[in-house]
Formats: C-alpha cells, sequence, structure tokens
C-alpha cells in the first residue's frame, strides 16, 4: 500500500492505492450529543466502443455533524439560488460546458445552462467547492470525505464464487459501500466518538435492496452493529434513501465521486503511475481540500478483501445469533 499524507490538505498527487489525509477535527468525540451522518453518491463510467477503457464503480462519501450539514444546506441553496438553479447534478453541468466550450447550439432552450460562457461554469463550480471545503472557527475543515473505487474487469475477474451473492459482495457499490462505512468507522475509532453515526444514500443509485439486505446482516451482528455506530433511535432504519435533488449533501457526494472517477481513469490511462498534483484535473486539486481518505481497488487487494470476507463467513458467520428481519433492538 502506498501512503500519501499532505499537511497543506490539498491533494498532492493520485497514487496508485491511498490518497489519504489527517484531519485535526477533535471537538466531535467531546460533545455527547453530537450525531454524525454521512452522505453517498455513486458513479461509473459508460463503455464506449469507440474509446474502449476499464468501467470503474466509484462510490464517494461526505461526513459531518447534524449541525454542520443544516449549515451547509443553507450556503448551498444560496448559491443556486444566485443561478436560479433547483439542484445540481455533475453530468449535467459537464455536459453543458462542454457544449460551452466547443461553441456548440446543441444545449436544450430548457436547459438551466443556456447562456452560460466558459467562465461562468468555472466560477460557478469552485464556488460551490468552497462551500464544501469551508471551515469551522477553529481552523478545523467541517466535512471529512472518503471514497472508493473498483475497476470492474478486476473485480468479476477475481470474485470467488462463494462470494457472488455474499451480502458484502452483491453489487460493486455494495462492496464499495462497506469498504467505506469501514474507514468511517476507523476514523471515529480515532477521534474516540462513540455516537451515532446514521449512512444517507441516494435514491439514483437504485441500491435499496442491497442497502436494505447488507443493514439487516450488520444490525444482527453485535459487532458489526457496534462498529459501525448503527441505531434507530432517531430514525426507522440505520439507513437512509433520499432523492439527490433533495439534499444538498448528496449533490457535494456527486461532485466528489465525478471528479474521481475521472482521476482513476486518468490514473489507468498513464498506466497506474501516480500523477502529480499539476497534472490533475483542476476541477479535482480545487474540491480536494478537505481532510479525505480514498481507496482504489485492483486485484492484489480485492483478493485480500475477498479472503478476508470468507474468513469471515467459515468462523464467526456460524456464532451469530438468529437473523431478525425488522430493525427491531
Amino acid at each position: 500500500m502506498i501512503f500519501i499524507e499532505s499537511r497543506d490538505h490539498s491533494v498532492t498527487n493520485f497514487s496508485s492505492r491511498v490518497w489519504r489525509l489527517e484531519d485535526p477535527l477533535t471537538e466531535v468525540c467531546e460533545n455527547k450529543r453530537t450525531v454524525i451522518t454521512a452522505y453517498f453518491d455513486a458513479t461509473y463510467n459508460h463503455y464506449n466502443a469507440k474509446d474502449p477503457k476499464p468501467i470503474v464503480h466509484t462510490l464517494a462519501c461526505y461526513v459531518g455533524t447534524d449541525e454542520t450539514w443544516g449549515k451547509f444546506r443553507r450556503e448551498w441553496q444560496r448559491k443556486l439560488a444566485k443561478k436560479t438553479l433547483e439542484y445540481f447534478h455533475m453530468t449535467d453541468f459537464e455536459y453543458a460546458r462542454s457544449q460551452a466550450i466547443a461553441g456548440s447550439d446543441k444545449l436544450s432552450s430548457k436547459s438551466p445552462y443556456q447562456g452560460w460562457v466558459v467562465a461562468e461554469f468555472d466560477s460557478f463550480l469552485s464556488g460551490l467547492h468552497k462551500v464544501i471545503n469551508l471551515k469551522k472557527k477553529n481552523g478545523a475543515y467541517r466535512l471529512r470525505s472518503f471514497a472508493a473505487d473498483i475497476i470492474q474487469c478486476d473485480y468479476d475477474e477475481s470474485i470467488p464464487e462463494e462470494l457472488k451473492n455474499d451480502v458484502q459482495c452483491c453489487s460493486y457499490y455494495i462492496f464499495n459501500v462497506v469498504q467505506i462505512m469501514k474507514g468511517i468507522r476507523f476514523w471515529a475509532d480515532r477521534k474516540n466518538y462513540r455516537g451515532s453515526i446514521h449512512y444517507t444514500f441516494s435514491a439514483g443509485d437504485r441500491e435499496d435492496g442491497n442497502l436494505e439486505r447488507l443493514f439487516l446482516d450488520m444490525w444482527n451482528d453485535p459487532n458489526a452493529k457496534t462498529f459501525f455506530r448503527l441505531s434507530t433511535d432517531d430514525t426507522p432504519k440505520p439507513y437512509s434513501i433520499k432523492k439527490m435533488k433533495e439534499e444538498p449533501a448528496l449533490q457535494a457526494a456527486d461532485i466528489a465521486a465525478y471528479e474521481m472517477n475521472k482521476a482513476v481513469l486518468e490514473w489507468i490511462n498513464r498506466g497506474y503511475v501516480d500523477i502529480p498534483k499539476k497534472e490533475l484535473r483542476r476541477a479535482l486539486s480545487s474540491l480536494a481540500k478537505t481532510d479525505h481518505a480514498g481507496w482504489a481497488y485492483r486485484k492484489k487487494e480485492l483478493l485480500e478483501s475477498f479472503e478476508e470476507i470468507i474468513q469471515h463467513n467459515r468462523y464467526y458467520r456460524p456464532r451469530l445469533p438468529a437473523p431478525k428481519t425488522k430493525f427491531s433492538n
């Protein structure tokens, strides 16, 4: 594993294994009433016969306290309101921007970006990045981000037959969810945070059934329930699914997923070598200032993860109590 660390809270390069920054946040564990929520959004590139590239599945997540998210939503909505945008979706934005760059008239008259010039696109996106990267009065970033990436062909060639329908491996998306939840768990451990963590996912990813299955499995496992800080004290389930159009936090995660997916594709295109910061997309350098950690899984790391799951299933799962079918205590 290649470990990359930066003390100026900016991306130094894109590593072949992991990019990580340690956050200085300490007050999160000092307030016992603090509740943390993580927001997830996914993306993947579609196969193009004219430009065949490996398909990469990316999942990104932002984590913050409920107090922080309340402030974030107000600031985000103010940015959108200035441009009369109802919501933000990175793919739509980038398509419109590409049409502006090309000087094309293909953009629909109904597009909210009709008439924008390139500089206007860049300035607006930079403004959204600033909202994501805002700091608290003590100088600590308000949010922390996580990301996980899978190269689909490596995953398909590596997964053992016995895991193809396993609760942790039933889709590329779910595998990434588990990896990020592990990252959040270890971050919470380091911060000595013992409160609950609520996990919110985008409805557009259409993984409702798999998420239900995964969280019920973790709910039935006393260790996993504690590790991941699952709780139904304030919600019917320890997770929720929301429409991205209605949740600014998911729109932010959409931006992170888009940029990370582009970075991984460029990393693959260059032969899996480290990419200096100056050669990354400017948008990624602008975005990745808040504290962050990410993992890109190739065959070696996938095989190691699959073996851990197999060992867990063989030696630990038989000792679990009879599974529940509801999120009851």
